[in-house]
């Protein structure tokens, strides 16, 4: 694998991350979130710069050179791994999503192990980034783009969860992470 491959994977692999996005999205903004949710407007358009622009500039022109780092096609087989993760794991969350939202339950599917699963496929896209693109200011740029949306959407999810389910969602909390599983060590006895 060369620079220029991993730089179309990376491609090909966040194009099919946004649609695939962008339709989750559009059941996501049927239930709480405002129709006109500017904020969410301006994650998903600095994600499309972060995560789509930057990779096709650093593919297609030479103006993001500077910020190249040693390639190295080992941990460009790694990102790859990760990336193909990232879009089946994205797919379970869109299945699992699509199939619980509106029956009031918490804890179907992916949502049996992780709260926020749809951020852990970010995460996921964002590491396969930095691994793929191995230019520090596309690096950043994900970085970015992730914490963004996590640091942003998250706090008002869990907020309108605790509203929606209450004492529920509460006990949900405790035995979930919020992006990687819970490992529960300790047993009740």
């Amino acid at each position: 694998m060369n620079d220029k491959f991993a730089e179309l994977t990376l491609i090909l692999l966040v194009s099919l991350g946004l649609l695939l996005a962008r339709g989750i999205f559009s059941y996501y903004k049927r239930g709480y979130v405002e129709k006109h949710d500017m904020e969410m407007q301006i994650l998903f358009a600095l994600s499309i710069i972060g995560l789509v622009i930057l990779p096709v500039a650093d593919l297609f022109s030479t103006w993001l050179d500077f910020a190249d780092l040693p390639f190295s096609q080992v941990l460009a087989w790694v990102g790859l791994s990760i990336g193909v993760v990232a879009v089946v794991f994205f797919c379970c969350v869109l299945r699992d999503f699509i199939r619980y939202r509106g029956n009031n339950k918490l804890d179907g599917g992916v949502f049996s192990f992780i709260r926020h699963p749809l951020y852990t496929a970010l995460l996921l896209w964002a590491v396969a980034h930095s691994l793929l693109l191995q230019n520090w200011l596309a690096d950043v740029a994900a970085l970015l783009v992730f914490s963004g949306m996590y640091l942003l959407r998250v706090p008002r999810d869990e907020q309108y969860l605790l509203e929606r389910f209450g004492e529920r969602y509460l006990d949900y909390m405790e035995n979930t992470g919020a992006l990687w599983p819970r490992l529960n060590l300790v047993r009740d006895r």
